[in-house]
């Protein structure tokens, strides 16, 4: 488990609420600096008690989204997983998660995006700030389903992998598209950095964290504005004048969520994993979460 090193914070910020409605979950964490993730899966019918293969979506307030599907029955975890992942910029407000009247989950991106899952499959049933596409098969041949074929701001594809996480590998490269569909590609060196470290009892070094060299969205302008003739064509005015209010809680405040649909009624907090539970994994092909496991997240924090 990443961020073993950081203490998990014990206030209000970090109440952990878990909610389902339908074939959704929802399931916000928060451990030491990652305050806040919200993670939504395809459940399994009710009435089965075999494992299937799932499909979810984690959201950071860092601008991650994370498509994330596990698959059963494989001989090693690294098999049993697959991601796609995307940073939407620019980051103005805090992910949240909303149940619906009718049971479809809201879900608010970092960004200009917003999309709902239909309760009764999980799947996304609409989008507002982009247009996608997904394919509904839970395979390992369909890079993980969900593609992001279009957006209001500044998007970052980072690939798909399977096994880890796919920002995970530093010397891929990875691509920035803009709202009128221009694109250029960076070295993942240059937007990440990557943080090892050495265990001293076998010199073995281990993938500790990725974390973003461009913490706010004037600094990731300055860098596109100088990089490549590419880079230099993206229409980068929305990271420098967003179109909605900075929140100045980003970073350190979620929304909450419905317990129950269209009642509001507040969900109980459950025990936030301290860091002494933490259980650090080997990194150099460090597995992403299993679905099938709600809340552990083996995955370096993307920040």
């Amino acid at each position: 488990m990443l961020m073993a090193s950081s203490p998990a914070r014990a206030d209000a910020e970090c109440a952990n609420p878990i909610a389902t409605s339908g074939r959704v979950d929802i399931q916000r964490l928060c451990r030491g600096d990652e305050l806040h993730v919200i993670t939504l899966r395809q459940n399994q019918p009710e009435e089965s008690t075999e494992e299937i293969a799932a499909r979810g979506h984690v959201l950071r307030d860092t601008g991650a989204w994370q498509i994330q599907n596990s698959y059963p029955n494989q001989p090693t975890l690294s098999m049993a997983t697959s991601a796609r992942m995307y940073f939407l910029f620019p980051r103005v407000r805090r992910p949240t998660a909303t149940v619906l009247p009718d049971g479809g989950v809201r879900v608010r991106t970092a960004s200009l995006m917003e999309f709902e899952l239909d309760p009764a499959t999980g799947l996304i049933r609409s989008m507002t700030g982009g247009t996608y596409s997904e394919n509904a098969q839970v395979t390992t041949t369909n890079n993980a389903g969900v593609t992001l074929t279009g957006f209001d701001g500044i998007r970052l594809d980072v690939g798909y992998r399977r096994g880890a996480a796919p920002h995970e590998r530093p010397d891929a490269r990875s691509t920035f598209t803009d709202a009128a569909g221009r694109t250029c590609r960076v070295g993942n060196r240059e937007i990440f950095n990557y943080i090892y470290r050495t265990d001293p009892t076998t010199g073995r070094t281990h993938l500790m964290d990725v974390v973003q060299i461009h913490q706010t969205d004037a600094a990731l302008a300055d860098f596109l504005s100088t990089h490549s003739a590419a880079c230099r064509r993206l229409d980068i005015g929305v990271l420098r004048n967003p179109p909605v209010p900075l929140d100045e809680a980003v970073g350190r405040t979620l929304g909450g969520l419905d317990a129950v649909p269209g009642t509001g009624t507040p969900i109980a907090p459950v025990e936030i994993p301290t860091a002494s539970d933490a259980t650090e994994t080997e990194r150099p092909e460090s597995p992403i979460e299993s679905l099938s496991d709600v809340g552990t997240l083996a995955s370096p924090t993307a920040r």
